[in-house]
């Protein structure tokens, strides 16, 4: 019976009192006992004690051994932990609050910066860290089905017996599907396990070198066991080929799964992600479910109408909240026609967020453009293509950056990250090049400038007058509440502190690395004079070191 309040309790622990008394009454009583007939025993040098005696004795001590000293140590290990049960703080907290924090512990943020297989691997390890922690603990990991909702297919050899362990501790809710191929001729053993419960997939999430190891696995459970509530659809191609092409390839999905019901399928998601896969743009019509869409390193196909089908369908997404594009290319040409086609704004009224990455200037032109404005929360990541725009033979043509300025004075944005890349032919961004831009930014609210070296020319530069009419100084930077300065190289300490200084912030992160007669951040630490000043310049100074990346630069995952 089941204790569930105090007067049970209280009942509960005066019958195991009791017991425990007539034990010690017992125990008393039989050692007395014992005590006697040592005492007692007295016989004649010589006088050998019958045989069935000893062997008598010998049973009592094998059963004091195996019986008695077992259950005493039982008995103690069980009132510990009722003890400890009952002094736990965790026994106080709702069962709604126990589950919040459990959900954070296994679903920690932490592991979006993961690959989609080092993910899932780390939520099972934190889950089993908690399982290990004590009994109510383990109890209460396995009563909460929702930790157990993504079905872990993510190795090259399938754990068969932790994929049925999930989807039996889901019990009937939804669950997710991490699908990392392929798994070395397994596939029709996985598709037998998963056939009783395609019904109960709300996520899917699929990667893998080999695009036709993805197709062939989505297509077999399409055809065979459509998930008709699919709600989420990850589609990752991570690619095998060499290190020199993979930055260029992306792969379309056959137009044999169009005959089936995948166009039905994707038309009816909450949340798209493609990962070097597209899908065919101009066959793809979205609904209001829709509300997160993500795309990245996508190269649409070499034509006219390519990214007005691309506009066109991502416009038919009319409840979107969340869109990110993400190193997309597509030719001038192609962008030129869609903003010639495309004769009106297109309006996402519940947009929240918007992320453009890593884009080139006629990319950045026709999104900043075409995307009405409104009160979602805008993110550039700009990089040397901002300055670039692609031709029509998928060349990078200068643009300069003075359309750069020009563009982004007449839209708005909140946070914006300069990323100088890996380039050797030096920064693609110079002083006067970042004192336009942020002359032309007077609302941002969090800037982020990576990777850049900070010597005499660059500071010099950066407060140039901007005419020889301007006052020498006179910037019109923005007051923003952080600024990120990471993997940064200072040469001029006082022009760096001087940049520090003009651009007003809440809060600096500062992290960098040193070459050969650079100031290191050791150095800056061990620097009194330098910590002085920024503490007394700057409300909130955060150091950290040099492969720190600003949040929105950071890896993201694919299953959180």
């Amino acid at each position: 019976m089941l204790i569930t309040s105090d007067d049970a309790l209280e009942s509960a622990m005066k019958r195991s009192e009791e017991a425990r008394d007539l034990l010690a009454n017992a125990l008393k009583a039989y050692l007395e006992s014992c005590i006697s007939l040592e005492t007692n025993i007295y016989f004649e040098h010589g006088h050998k004690a019958p045989t069935h005696i000893i062997s008598r004795i010998d049973s009592t001590l094998d059963s004091l051994r195996l019986t008695a000293t077992e259950q005493l140590t039982r008995c103690k290990a069980t009132v510990s932990r009722i003890r400890n049960k009952l002094v736990s703080s965790i026994r106080y907290l709702p069962q709604e609050v126990l589950s919040e924090i459990f959900f954070h512990v296994v679903y920690s943020p932490e592991n979006n910066s993961l690959s989609m297989n080092q993910g899932v691997k780390a939520m099972y390890s934190e889950l089993c860290n908690l399982m290990l922690v004590c009994s109510t603990w383990r109890r209460l990991a396995l009563d909460h089905s929702v930790l157990w909702e993504t079905i872990p297919a993510c190795d090259k050899t399938l754990d068969f017996e932790a994929i049925n362990t999930s989807l039996q501790r889901t019990g009937s809710r939804g669950v997710r599907l991490a699908v990392v191929t392929p798994w070395g001729g397994t596939l029709s053993r996985f598709m037998n396990t998963i056939v009783g419960h395609t019904h109960r997939i709300r996520g899917l999430y699929v990667e893998g070198g080999n695009d036709e190891d993805i197709y062939a696995f989505i297509r077999r459970l399409v055809e065979d066991h459509a998930p008709l509530e699919l709600s989420q659809l990850s589609l990752r191609y991570t690619c095998l080929q060499s290190i020199e092409r993979k930055a260029e390839s992306t792969t379309s999905l056959p137009e044999s799964l169009y005959s089936c019901d995948f166009k039905k399928l994707i038309s009816s998601l909450s949340v798209l992600l493609l990962d070097r896969i597209q899908v065919r743009w101009d066959n793809t019509v979205f609904t209001d479910r829709l509300v997160e869409l993500a795309i990245y390193r996508v190269k649409l196909k070499d034509s006219p109408s390519s990214m007005t089908e691309f506009m066109l369908a991502i416009s038919s997404a009319t409840a979107l909240r969340d869109l990110r594009i993400m190193r997309m290319e597509v030719c001038a040409q192609s962008t030129e026609a869609a903003n010639t086609t495309i004769s009106s704004r297109i309006d996402f009224r519940n947009l929240r967020t918007l992320l453009l990455e890593d884009l080139s200037f006629n990319l950045l032109e026709l999104f900043l453009l075409k995307i009405a404005p409104g009160t979602y929360h805008s993110t550039l990541v700009l990089t040397d293509k901002a300055v670039t725009s692609l031709t029509h033979y998928f060349t990078f043509a200068p643009t300069g950056m003075d359309k750069l300025v020009a563009l982004l004075s007449d839209t708005q944005t909140d946070t914006l990250v300069l990323d100088r890349g890996d380039s050797v032919l030096g920064p693609w961004l110079d002083g006067s090049g970042l004192r336009k831009l942020l002359s032309s930014l007077p609302t941002l609210k969090e800037l982020a400038i990576h990777g850049w070296r900070f010597d005499e020319t660059f500071c010099h530069d950066l407060f140039q007058p901007l005419s020889s009419d301007t006052e020498y100084g006179t910037h019109g930077f923005p007051t923003v509440d952080t600024l990120y300065l990471t993997n940064v190289n200072i040469l001029d300490l006082e022009g760096f502190k001087r940049i520090i200084a003009n651009i007003s912030s809440q809060a600096v992160i500062l992290g960098g690395r040193s070459r050969a007669g650079e100031l290191s951040m050791d150095d800056l630490l061990l620097n009194k004079e330098f910590t002085d000043w920024i503490k007394c310049n700057v409300p909130e100074v955060r150091l950290v070191s040099s492969g720190v990346l600003p949040p929105v630069m950071r890896p993201r995952g694919w299953v959180n």
